[in-house]
């Protein structure tokens, strides 16, 4: 998998997360799960203070 943040919005335990294999954890299986995956920590905060989504 590609290296960064893992954020869920929507799963068992929303929250940022450093590996995959943590957040998959939380979005497999888990209907209408919602995540994005964040190059950097400094973008991570930004989202998450301005809850903007991500752009591409």
């Amino acid at each position: 998998m590609k290296t960064g943040y893992y954020a869920v919005a929507r799963g068992r335990c929303t929250g940022v997360y450093k590996t995959w294999s943590e957040c998959e954890k939380q979005v497999k299986g888990y209907r209408n799960a919602r995540l994005v995956l964040l190059q950097s920590k400094l973008l991570m905060i930004m989202m998450s203070l301005h809850r903007a989504k991500p752009f591409k």
